[in-house]
């Protein structure tokens, strides 16, 4: 791994409540995967959710089979995102697969961006279902294991 894309915990600037509580963020940047990251980082702890944004599981579906047998493990809520409803139904399909349960079903997101994108290259030839318009993180849902 590049040392550039690797670092330690930092702290991350907390709202006036939380620091009057002495409550602290700190974030990280890790290129590599969530177990290697895992096995590897001696800043690791066990976190209280797992956020993936618009990662396309279905696409590289062997590529996560670690990392999904890890969160599942976890017993944490794990939110994921989604550019369209064939996008969460193609993952969604890959993490039931998986184990994984729904807590709640892919939905619209309510903190999705407001602003509709058209897709220049829709895949017109395939077999997938086809979406013209998409938006970033437009549906949502959280699972565990």
């Amino acid at each position: 791994m590049d040392s550039a894309y690797n670092s330690p915990l930092a702290p991350f600037e907390t709202c006036p409540n939380c620091a009057r509580g002495n409550r602290t963020r700190h974030y990280g940047i890790f290129k590599g995967k969530y177990h290697e990251y895992r096995k590897t980082s001696k800043d690791y702890r066990k976190p209280d959710i797992v956020l993936a944004f618009e990662v396309g599981i279905h696409e590289t579906k062997e590529s996560w089979i670690q990392d999904l047998e890890l969160i599942k493990s976890m017993k944490v809520p794990f939110c994921l995102s989604w550019y369209s409803v064939y996008d969460y139904q193609m993952d969604g399909f890959c993490l039931l697969m998986s184990g994984l349960k729904y807590l709640v079903n892919p939905t619209l997101n309510p903190f999705r961006s407001l602003h509709d994108m058209i897709d220049m290259n829709p895949d017109m030839e395939s077999d997938k279902c086809c979406e013209l318009f998409y938006s970033i993180q437009k549906y949502f849902a959280i699972m565990q294991g």
